[in-house]
């Protein structure tokens, strides 16, 4: 039946039938939920199925739900029954059944590379086709929905500013066969019908992107203009407004166990504080849900963050945090997009997190607050778009330098508690306390002389402060 009520063309059937189809469901399901309830017994129920009369009969004292049931009963046994006056068709295969619901389907929706089976069903011809998401996909892939007999119209929809096709082979991309039908058709002048208001980003968060791809086309719908997108203060303090850059200085990026991908344990640690502290500020309001997005350009950054968090958010209702990878989140969408940038180096080094379309990904899933984390140093060497994304924030006021201490919520601030991740000075000694633990690491000039093994206490006892929990952080007491 559920097959019927969704495959099948509603036209076909009629809307009363799909109406009985769905009021069976629907009984079906009430009836499903009171015969596993724990106030009804058996014995009564066998009783009431073979002597339905006997509900009627007052002498006899029956519990409520074993009565809800037995008229939950003869509602469905009367919807069944009426639906034997519906004429089906007589099915003699699985296959036979999916040619029927092909050739009554007034809509068709299937994946490019799915859409050659159409091609060996005996049906209409399909006049209209519309390929979503179609600057994501490879001009040959392209061509297979639309060598489709009969086709007399072709929409694509997507954005070449956006993520092209995965291209793994350097020789195939040099190639430029990741090219999709949607940019040859732009490079070749075809009229193109932009869709230029935007209903997702807080104006603070469109700006940007807006200036910089789509060269201030971009309109910012009447939503996001209203007083319920400005009046978004998650977090108490400027820093946490619509359009933030934190910058972290110190931080450290690094290979992970198999030397592929890169993270940055500073950050991870930021966004972990972050996510708590929304997750308090949430409790204490009268906001249903809220749903956070954190997006990282590098593999590793998004296993070391979901790593931390566990499953310490899956459980609650209406507080939902996604990671994922700038991949991944094209085509989503969050009330707070959290951006990791993880590259920390003196060269200005950012990799391929200089690809503009990545980037334009990433800074275009946020509703109402998108905060970066990164090396404010680093990015505005690099020369990419991230450079002017850094001076951007600047000019708007948006660019915060970050601590640990400035991401405490108010009451948590204890001013005579210090943390330095890195930086002491040769000869010095350096106290780590946090709660019971404690551990004291000394180095002396004058024993060692060597700045090998100067740095490799140095690294200790950064790595000590990185296994840390981030509530062991905020306890943290760093005596130089």
């Amino acid at each position: 039946m559920i097959t019927m009520c969704t495959q099948v063309s509603e036209s076909f059937m009629g809307r009363d039938v799909v109406e009985k189809i769905q009021c069976v469901i629907e009984l079906l399901e009430a009836f499903r939920r009171l015969l596993f309830c724990s106030s009804v017994r058996s014995e009564e129920l066998q009783l009431l199925f073979r002597h339905p009369d006997l509900i009627k009969d007052s002498s006899r004292c029956f519990a409520s739900a074993s009565k809800e049931l037995c008229s939950r009963r003869n509602q469905c046994i009367s919807a069944l029954k009426d639906l034997r006056k519906v004429q089906f068709p007589n099915f003699s295969s699985r296959y036979a059944v999916k040619e029927f619901c092909l050739n009554t389907a007034s809509l068709i929706l299937c994946t490019a590379a799915t859409s050659y089976k159409l091609h060996s069903v005996k049906m209409k011809p399909m006049e209209v086709l519309v390929i979503d998401e179609a600057a994501q996909l490879k001009e040959c892939e392209s061509a297979i929905p639309l060598q489709l007999p009969g086709i007399r119209h072709a929409i694509l929809i997507g954005d070449e500013c956006q993520l092209p096709a995965m291209v793994r082979s350097k020789a195939c991309s040099k190639a430029e066969f990741g090219r999709s039908l949607f940019e040859r058709l732009t490079l070749l002048g075809h009229p193109v019908h932009l869709l230029n208001i935007q209903y997702r980003m807080h104006p603070s968060i469109s700006c940007f992107p807006n200036s910089i791809f789509y060269s201030g086309k971009i309109q910012d719908g009447d939503n996001v203009k209203s007083p319920s997108y400005e009046k978004k203060d998650y977090l108490p303090g400027p820093m946490f407004g619509p359009y933030s850059f934190m910058n972290v200085n110190g931080g450290r990026e690094e290979f992970d166990d198999v030397g592929r991908s890169r993270r940055n344990m500073d950050e991870v640690a930021i966004v972990l504080k972050l996510v708590k502290n929304l997750h308090k500020e949430w409790n204490r309001s009268n906001e249903k849900k809220l749903s956070i997005g954190v997006i990282s350009p590098y593999t590793a950054q998004v296993i070391a963050i979901k790593k931390k968090l566990g499953d310490e958010y899956e459980r609650e209702d209406g507080f939902s945090v996604k990671v994922k990878s700038v991949d991944g989140f094209q085509g989503g969408e969050e009330d707070i997009i959290i951006i990791p940038t993880v590259r920390s180096n003196e060269s200005g080094s950012i990799g391929f997190l200089s690809n503009a379309q990545r980037t334009n990904v990433a800074i275009t899933r946020a509703r109402y607050c998108m905060w970066i984390l990164g090396c404010g140093r680093t990015l505005m060497s690099s020369e990419s778009v991230w450079q002017k994304l850094v001076y951007d924030a600047k000019a708007r006021e948006c660019f915060f330098d970050v601590d640990q201490l400035e991401l405490l919520l108010p009451g948590e601030r204890n001013p005579r508690r210090k943390v330095q991740l890195s930086g002491y000075s040769k000869g010095s000694s350096a106290r780590l306390t946090t709660g019971n633990k404690k551990s004291e690491m000394k180095h002396n000039r004058r024993s060692t002389g060597s700045d090998e093994d100067y740095e490799r206490i140095q690294e200790s006892v950064i790595n000590k402060v990185k296994l840390m929990s981030i509530e062991e952080l905020t306890r943290l007491d760093f005596a130089m």
